[in-house]
């Protein structure tokens, strides 16, 4: 969170990490005012650095490796996941087998691909809006 403090957040000279641009669209999302009445917003970190005994308790306690970054309930019963990608990175092997389980049961995944947190935030703006209009 520091970084976002302290950076420009169009700042393309900062080495924004994923965590950094999910960090800011979970802060802007829940500030709109429709947060909490017509969606909610929710993220995880499965990419999250841990050590060998926090990694098993996560394991067990129903993390999987690859699960979208994020997820988006709308009002009507639509839930739609985001994957997040900082531009030129590409999903892992476990992602994309994650992406065709959950389209295979007829869930949107959609990949975000931004540079910055303001390209981040200003791209969950247009898939929200757009979910909302469905």
């Amino acid at each position: 969170m520091s970084k976002l403090l302290k950076h420009d957040w169009d700042d393309l000279e900062v080495n924004w990490l994923e965590e950094d641009l999910q960090q800011a669209i979970i802060m802007r999302m829940r500030q709109r005012k429709d947060h909490g009445q017509w969606f909610r917003i929710v993220g995880d970190m499965n990419a999250a650095k841990r050590n060998k005994s926090t990694g098993a308790k996560l394991k067990a306690a129903g993390m999987q490796t690859g699960e979208p970054d994020m997820r988006i309930y709308v009002e009507g019963g639509v839930v739609c996941f985001v994957e997040l990608k900082r531009t030129g990175n590409k999903t892992s092997e476990a992602q994309d087998v994650w992406h065709d389980i959950l389209t295979d049961l007829g869930f949107d995944v959609i990949i975000l691909t931004a540079d910055t947190p303001n390209s981040a935030v200003d791209a969950m703006h247009d898939i929200i809006d757009n979910l909302m209009e469905e």
